[in-house]
């Protein structure tokens, strides 16, 4: 169940976590960012948090594509969408929002190392 599924994850964020390594790049899914010891184990590591956000209806449209394969917490539009407004809170604490709407890959991963090279000063 998704109890047992957090676990996992958050026992295979912390294990990348101790990985000596001077740069990664992690995607966590959107329940893990909202887990209070994922986060604490982010901010141990002073991790750089990005947030691709988007327009619940686009983020449905993404998720529900023929090739992705079905999430167990999309029942329907509706739920799904009360899913994403209760993290925003959690999201919102992120180091740097990106709006994905409408924008190729390659023009947000142009943004997000713009912006995150502004950390490093």
């Amino acid at each position: 169940g998704e109890a047992g599924f957090r676990q996992i994850e958050s026992a295979a964020l912390a294990e990348l976590l101790r990985q000596p390594s001077a740069s990664m790049v992690l995607a966590l899914g959107g329940g893990a960012f909202g887990l209070p010891a994922n986060q604490t184990a982010l901010q141990r590591v002073a991790a750089k948090i990005v947030f691709l956000s988007a327009s619940a209806g686009e983020l449905w449209r993404r998720c529900t594509l023929p090739h992705q394969k079905p999430r167990p917490l999309m029942q329907d539009e509706i739920a799904f969408t009360q899913l994403l407004s209760q993290r925003l809170p959690e999201y919102g604490q992120a180091h740097l929002t990106v709006d994905t709407e409408g924008k190729e890959v390659s023009q947000i991963a142009a943004g997000i190392e713009s912006s995150l090279a502004l950390f490093s000063h």
